[in-house]
């Protein structure tokens, strides 16, 4: 058996019932476009094959991007880093979910 992906769903869920349904959302990954189905999200083509942005480069695009929302996924040796990065962006952590080996998904808000 794989490793558990329910917080990814979950976050995407806590995301379609607990933001406006006009509200764009930056995902981590085409996993979860799949489920945050919103305007502004990015799909799987938006996602060049073989290539991973970093941190800073994923919140330079939250910030100078048209979004509201974001959702990262960080492992459990990232997590800290992540909060540290982008709270020091000024985004604000919401909500977060974990599965059973302490992977994170991180949702934030753009001030």
């Amino acid at each position: 058996m794989g490793v558990d992906k329910r917080y990814i769903i979950r976050g995407s869920e806590w995301i379609n019932h607990n933001t406006p349904a006009t509200a764009k959302v930056y995902v981590a990954s085409p996993k979860m476009t799949f489920y945050v189905k919103r305007a502004g999200s990015r799909f799987p083509q938006d996602f060049p094959y073989g290539v991973d942005y970093t941190l800073t480069q994923r919140i330079h695009t939250i910030k100078t991007g048209d979004f509201n929302y974001a959702m990262l996924s960080a492992n459990r040796n990232q997590v800290q880093t992540t909060l540290e990065k982008t709270n020091a962006a000024g985004l604000i952590l919401v909500k977060r979910f974990k599965n059973n080996r302490d992977d994170e998904v991180l949702i934030f808000k753009k001030e």
